[in-house]
């Protein structure tokens, strides 16, 4: 792309699905500290079901920054990315807050405090920013091309950027579909645990 904010905006929106799922776990933290989660647990719902609440919402409330940072973007002559981009990029912000919400609920539910939120976020931000996040690949030095060649998150990156800088391709998107997928079965899959273990 000719645009520098073209290439961004779609990095810009990531951080806020992380640091929108890394709140969930926030508030999961204070509810366990607070003692409404036990009221939770000893209703008839599954605990797959109270997890997902979370997760769920988590994914909702990602769309709200990332669209007041799109309107901002296109005000700032960013490319318009088409319905088909448009929707790929929300897609891959909702599902990236739903990975934040599930690391943040695991760190939450091991640790019952909100002490834990640091890690949440600098978490989640750590795996966005070692990426492309800010320049392509082969323009990358060192460590940090070493580390966004093999990190999940770049895959997501590149899905959420080709509306922007290109055309929306399923070779370009299958690859974010896939990291996303790996990284919420191994994420929830450990909330999860930690869900089952609490009240026990």
């Amino acid at each position: 792309t000719g645009a520098y904010e073209s290439f961004i905006v779609p990095v810009s929106m990531l951080p806020g699905a992380g640091f929108t799922g890394a709140a969930a776990g926030v508030n999961l933290a204070r509810d366990i500290e607070q003692g409404w989660l036990d009221h939770l647990l000893v209703s008839p719902a599954p605990r797959w079901v109270l997890l997902a609440g979370t997760v769920l919402a988590a994914s909702a409330r990602a769309l709200i920054p990332a669209s007041f940072v799109l309107a901002i973007a296109l005000a700032l002559a960013a490319a318009w990315p088409g319905l088909d981009g448009l929707a790929v990029t929300f897609f891959m912000v909702a599902a990236m807050a739903a990975v934040a919400a599930c690391w943040g609920s695991f760190l939450a539910l091991r640790f019952k405090s909100q002490s834990a939120a640091p890690l949440m976020q600098a978490g989640m931000m750590a795996l966005i920013l070692t990426t492309t996040a800010y320049a392509p690949l082969a323009l990358l030095q060192g460590w940090l091309q070493d580390i966004a060649r093999v990190n999940p998150v770049t895959q997501v990156v590149e899905a959420a950027r080709q509306g922007f800088v290109g055309s929306v391709t399923w070779a370009e998107t299958w690859p974010g579909l896939l990291a996303l997928a790996g990284l919420l079965a191994v994420l929830g899959t450990l909330a999860l645990r930690e869900m089952r273990r609490t009240g026990r």
